[in-house]
């Protein structure tokens, strides 16, 4: 099967090369030199004429109607040869110009797909290749009759595409110049640069600086007069702006925005200052979201890279004056992107065919006046692109991941709880960020003063972290050659983050006390001296303070709105009491160095004794502006979780009087998570249990669960799970909302799970109080309908829905809108909830 499908890809890949090279390239060459009508290239000649002629002030007039010279002056120069040719020679000149730039940027469009392919065959992105220049046929043939310039635009286009993916930002920017010189528009895709890094950046834009600089100083040499150059431009820039006043936007051909609303304001649909406020609003906000994209994601393969790229074509596409079938031609790079993905969806397979249906297939010699007009006219052509760049969003958005600007970062759950036994005094703690040139501290230096404090009761332990771990790094190497029995290296840390590394740690620390040092942030050994003796009178946090003036903006902003003790939060080296450590780390949020903000609010609100010893250190380099804003950004936002978190009180001590109800999914599930819930019920924690009744284990430590006094005990309804299960809950709620679904045959089903589950608690002689979903599957639009009757038979008159506002800025946000819709049906039947 596999030989036939490479067969049936060879013999395609011929056809293509042979219609394209054998067919359409001789037969336009024949249909170009015969052809005596307008074309577009007649403006390039008569500009080219008018420069060979001197005649520098009628390139730019709208004396020409309809058709001005709508290009720079930059462009003047490279015209200007065709003026020493007859207008056929030159129009023919053209058409082969038009060939190799298409060539080009088809060759440009071939090196990306071996990037991303480079597992492949060559034949299969040759497939891909011919593929989606079969897709933009027609537009590349329209540009040939007409004579645009789209041809070079695309091959700019294909050139910015490839340096973009194997990250060359100089090739990337001269290769967007290209079109962004033709037609001002495409230079939005410069916008891509913002999901790259500021040296990225910056190369583009001496890049681009550098070719501007090149054409203005090409321009001068050809037109040898500063005042003649600037009156140039200025007519240039009157003819862009007026653009409305010598063409009609309106027409049928063109497929933008602004042609869709125009025509809409000629069939009455919208007056014409309504629709120019929408197309305003409608280029605020579709610029503005793209570039919100590119600033807030990542792309994490090269394939992701080129999706990230074609959705500022898309924009371009979208919000240009007028585009025309010639204007469409770059759809060949998300097309080809959408060919070769090995992600596709439903919608990606959509998004193509129906564009080859409306935008490849439909030329007016194939499907008639009648349809090619009605496509046009009812913005068909323009739908497809939207339906194309949703597929590229879509598989961009899943390839790509959230800046790390922005980036939450999660800590996992212990791997194991601490250990009571503490076998040594002092526990010194390093976490140390990979790569690093040197370790700061001399270890035998530190070695030997713990020796000389606590004689052989002290452990050192190194937690590597960072994002280019390695179990060989030349430090770790270095330190293993010492060969300190009292230093151990730990396993490398996957969770990034100063303050994840120190609770590794803490986890594999056996000390009374613990002492967190910084590797950026050296303090003297006496400092440690000092704590040690103060730890001894009873002091459970010390901290080396660098800031006893309380000058630091930063700090007092701080200190104003949470408890905070000391001038100095993020010192970086301090010593803790074993117990202080358990219930911070415990507590913690934050894996970076957001975390001692959190220890010392613990340490207020639990009346542990601090104290802080002032230091003076002396550091090897100053901080560069961008490490500062890399450090403010997080910080803010972390100052407002841990002002919420404080406010709710998740760092007081845990008082059970205040807890008013938790309730505890999934009995059932698994004899661990019985167990979990069994425990916290009996410690009061949990006050209600929901219970999946098709489970395996269901009855396993029901007995003890029931007998415990004021428990709630509450059906967990499933249709998702197990041998009940009708699929995901994404299938579950497409099959409810599907408006050819059989209704009754859904109805029943639900039903009599509903029937079956109920008795199956019953058997178990388990009273039940209230009613939930797996899932939250009894949420979704018509399940609720289905057994409201059987629910009220029950007696049951709870229904838990989450309605929590805090659902909006979350990725549950769909929970929200779907308890809004629950909560009239709830009221509708008699049914109470809880609140979330």
């Amino acid at each position: 099967m596999k030989n036939r499908i490479y067969r049936f890809k060879q013999i395609g890949i011929i056809l293509i090369f042979v219609l394209l090279v054998g067919i359409v390239l001789p037969l336009y060459a024949f249909k170009i030199s015969q052809k005596q009508d307008y074309t577009d290239f007649n403006v390039y000649y008569r500009a080219a004429v008018r420069a060979k002629n001197l005649q520098w002030i009628e390139i730019y007039t709208l004396q020409d109607g309809a058709s001005p010279f709508r290009y720079p002056p930059f462009l003047i120069p490279y015209l200007r040869p065709f003026a020493e040719l007859s207008p056929p020679t030159a129009q023919l000149t053209w058409y082969f110009f038009q060939i190799l730039w298409f060539s080009l940027g088809f060759y440009w469009i071939y090196r990306s797909l071996r990037v991303i392919q480079k597992s492949r065959s060559r034949s299969e992105s040759l497939w891909v290749l011919g593929l989606s220049a079969l897709f933009i046929l027609r537009f590349c043939l329209d540009t040939f009759t007409i004579g645009q310039v789209s041809s070079l635009m695309f091959f700019g286009f294909s050139l910015g595409l490839y340096s973009w993916i194997v990250k060359k930002p100089t090739g990337a920017a001269i290769g967007l110049l290209i079109p962004t010189v033709l037609k001002i528009g495409p230079g939005f895709i410069y916008g891509v640069f913002l999901s790259s890094r500021w040296r990225n950046r910056l190369q583009a834009i001496r890049a681009v600086g550098f070719c501007l600089g090149l054409g203005f100083l090409i321009s001068f040499l050809e037109i040898q007069s500063i005042a003649l150059l600037k009156q140039l431009w200025s007519s240039w820039a009157i003819i862009v702006i007026q653009d409305s006043s010598y063409y009609d936007a309106s027409h049928y051909g063109s497929q933008s925005l602004k042609s869709f609303l125009l025509r809409g304001v000629h069939s009455g649909w919208w007056t014409s200052h309504g629709a120019s406020q929408f197309y305003v609003i409608s280029i605020v906000m579709l610029s503005s979201s793209i570039a919100l994209f590119w600033l807030t994601r990542k792309p994490r393969s090269f394939q992701s890279r080129g999706f990230f790229y074609s959705l500022g074509i898309f924009n371009v596409i979208w919000l240009m004056p007028e585009t025309f079938k010639y204007s469409l031609t770059p759809l060949a790079l998300p097309v080809a992107l959408l060919f070769c993905s090995p992600q596709k969806t439903l919608l990606t397979y959509f998004a193509l065919i129906f564009g080859a249906f409306t935008l490849s297939i439909p030329g007016k010699d194939i499907v008639g006046d009648f349809l090619f007009f009605s496509l046009q006219t009812h913005s068909i052509p323009l739908l497809a692109t939207f339906i194309l760049a949703a597929a590229v969003l879509q598989l961009a958005w899943a390839d790509s991941t959230l800046s790390p600007l922005l980036q939450k970062k999660r800590l996992e759950p212990w791997k194991r709880l601490p250990t009571s036994d503490r076998k040594f005094k002092i526990s010194f703690l390093i976490p140390l960020p990979l790569p690093q040139t040197a370790l700061p501290r001399n270890l035998l230096e530190l070695h030997s003063f713990l020796q000389k404090e606590v004689q052989d009761s002290f452990e050192i332990l190194v937690i590597p972290f960072g994002n280019r771990l390695s179990s060989s790094d030349p430090i770790l190497n270095s330190i293993r050659a010492l060969e300190l029995k009292s230093v151990q290296i730990l396993n490398p840390s996957h969770e990034s983050g100063r303050g994840a590394a120190l609770r590794t740690g803490f986890l594999a620390s056996q000390g009374e006390k613990l002492i967190l040092s910084d590797v950026h942030q050296v303090c003297d050994l006496n400092f440690l001296s000092k704590a040690i003796s103060l730890s001894q009178e009873g002091y459970e946090l010390i901290r080396a303070n660098r800031n006893f003036s309380e000058r630091d903006f930063i700090q007092q902003m701080l200190r104003k709105f949470l408890p905070l003790q000391t001038t100095d939060i993020f010192s970086g080296n301090l010593l803790i009491s074993w117990k202080l450590a358990k219930e911070a780390f415990a507590l913690q949020e934050f894996s970076d160095h957001l975390f001692e903000l959190e220890l010392g609010i613990i340490a207020q609100l639990r009346d542990h004794r601090e104290k802080d010893l002032p230091i003076t250190l002396t550091l090897n380099r100053k901080k560069t502006f961008y490490q500062i804003f890399r450090e403010v950004l997080p910080l803010l936002r972390g100052f407002l979780k841990c002002k919420n978190r404080y406010r709710k009180g998740y760092y007081a001590p845990f008082d059970l009087t205040r807890v008013t109800g938790i309730t505890a999914d999934d009995w059932g599930i698994s004899p661990g998570v019985n167990s979990g819930i069994l425990t916290l019920a009996r410690l009061g924690v949990v006050k209600r249990v929901s219970l999946l009744a098709g489970s395996r284990f269901l009855e396993e430590g029901l007995n003890e669960l029931k007998a415990i006094s004021g428990i709630q005990l509450g059906l967990h309804f499933n249709l998702t799970y197990g041998s009940t299960s009708q699929g995901t809950p994404g299938r579950v709620l497409l099959r409810w909302l599907n408006p050819l679904r059989n209704s009754a045959a859904l109805r029943k089903e639900v039903r009599s799970e509903f029937f079956s589950q109920m008795t199956r608690l019953h058997q178990a002689r388990v009273p039940i109080h209230y009613l939930d979903g797996h899932h939250h599957i009894h949420l979704i639009p018509g399940v609720l309908d289905a057994i409201a009757d059987l629910i009220q038979k029950e007696q049951i008159q709870i229904v838990r829905i989450p309605l929590d506002l805090s659902l909006w800025s979350s990725s549950k946000i769909s929970l929200l809108f779907l308890s809004f819709w629950a909560r009239p049906k709830l009221k509708k039947y008699g049914f109470q909830s809880l609140p979330c």
